[in-house]
């Protein structure tokens, strides 16, 4: 069965919307795109990622800036772009 994590909006310059699946280590993240508006071609999904880093990345002042920083270049974090499982 798909994973299907629900987003919430974030306040950032670069991402729309982060969800969480604690259960299965998921994080998805959407992307804004150039004129800032939500893109639903955007859509990412990265595991395993643990929830304090989870955690951190939404306690963070720039989300986007620890996403790039912590998440994206841990080569032990799979990530796989997703369609809009929400829509």
């Amino acid at each position: 069965m798909e994973n299907r994590t629900v987003r919430t909006v974030v306040k950032s310059s670069h991402l729309y919307s982060i969800g969480y699946d604690a259960s299965t280590l998921t994080l998805d993240v959407q992307f804004l795109d150039k004129h800032g508006k939500p893109n639903p071609n955007s859509i990412y999904r990265y595991l395993p990622v643990p929830l304090r880093v989870y955690q951190m990345l939404m306690n963070s002042d720039s989300k986007g800036s620890y996403l790039a920083k912590n998440i994206i270049p841990d080569r032990t974090i799979k990530v796989t772009k997703i369609v809009d499982l929400q829509m």
